[in-house]
């Protein structure tokens, strides 16, 4: 099977391009870089008076990587559940924030101790140990905390009476949070009157970078999929032809 790199302009009768960032309406444009990001984390927790909860999906390794450079650079510890904690060990990487950084504690929600009691598996909190926070620790230490944030995580953060003067950052999908889901955080944040600071730069790849890869394979047929607006393809792209989700048609 050729790979990508060796496609020849040849190669390509039909070119599946998705189009997530492309609205329905308006002008496309580019928005952050993870660099960008996490220049932008780094001054919003710099600028937070206290404890500052993260939250972002923990399969997302560059910005969990995103996540711990802003706090180093903030002058914070990140502090991430014991989940984020076995994904970052599973990926072999020793560049990925685990066991033996600096500035990375990890605290264990009483879900996931659950789930270790029930499983056996309790070499992953023994592999933790060293950098292990504690609920009774989190008021004390607020100031200087960015603490990974989990839905199933909110009664047992009130009851640690360390949200005075939270800060929360939103650093995923901004639709996640229209979605009824989301109703519970929101709730939360509402109720101790934590403002919601929505920073996010999108793992899907903007029309310009787009329209670059499709000049480089110069398909001769582009079919738009995964995207709210695929009749505004041929503003961008040459050759697109639509075809409906469930529609058979030929090469």
């Amino acid at each position: 099977m050729a790979t990508l790199v060796s496609v020849t302009e040849a190669d390509v009768d039909v070119l599946l391009m998705e189009g997530t960032t492309l609205k329905p309406e308006g002008t496309p444009h580019d928005g952050m870089t993870e660099r960008q990001l996490e220049a932008a984390l780094a001054d919003a927790i710099q600028a937070a008076p206290s404890i500052v909860l993260a939250m972002y999906a923990a399969q997302n390794i560059d910005r969990l990587v995103t996540w711990f450079r802003a706090c180093r650079q903030a002058g914070r510890l990140l502090v991430v559940d014991l989940y984020t904690a076995s994904i970052a060990k599973a990926t072999g990487n020793k560049n990925i924030p685990q066991g033996g950084f600096n500035n990375r504690l990890v605290y264990v929600p009483q879900r996931q101790r659950i789930q270790v009691k029930r499983s056996g598996e309790f070499g992953r909190v023994n592999d933790i140990s060293g950098s292990r926070i504690f609920r009774e620790n989190l008021a004390p230490r607020r100031k200087e905390l960015v603490l990974t944030l989990r839905a199933s995580m909110i009664r047992e953060i009130e009851r640690a009476g360390c949200l005075e003067g939270a800060t929360a950052v939103w650093s995923m999908w901004p639709g996640f949070l229209e979605q009824p889901g989301a109703q519970r955080l929101l709730d939360f944040l509402d109720r101790h009157q934590i403002p919601l600071i929505q920073l996010h730069a999108s793992g899907h790849a903007y029309i310009r970078d787009l329209r670059r890869f499709a000049r480089a394979m110069a398909p001769t047929r582009i079919v738009p999929i995964h995207s709210s607006a695929p009749h505004r393809f041929g503003e961008f792209f040459d050759a697109v032809e639509l075809h409906d989700d469930g529609q058979w048609w030929e090469c």
